[in-house]
């Protein structure tokens, strides 16, 4: 999601004690809702606004931890939906398959 005005804040992480993995993942488990602020032509979160979001700072330790356990589940929840969608296309064939068979009598 991106929520953007006529400026774009950019995060500099200055603090050596903070993974930005960790923190990316941080700021995706945040509800933005909180802090955006509803203009004419739709929601804009601005430097102001992200100074207000407390995050929780584990030790960096811990939070490379974390960030390398979300990092496997991610790709074990992207290999869930290729094979989902893998599957589903067999599923389609199959079906294809059965209904010509079925129209045809050789059912």
């Amino acid at each position: 999601d991106l929520y953007t005005n006529e400026a774009i804040a950019a995060i500099f992480i200055k603090d050596k004690n903070i993974n930005k993995y960790f923190l990316d993942y941080a700021l995706k488990f945040t509800d933005l809702e909180k802090y955006v602020d509803n203009a004419v032509k739709g929601k804009t979160l601005n430097k102001q606004k992200l100074r207000q979001i407390e995050i929780p700072i584990p030790p960096l330790k811990e939070q490379e931890q974390i960030a390398s356990y979300l990092d496997e589940l991610s790709l074990n929840i992207k290999a869930l939906k290729e094979n989902y969608k893998t599957q589903i296309k067999d599923y389609e064939e199959l079906k294809k398959s059965l209904l010509k068979k079925a129209f045809e009598g050789r059912l």
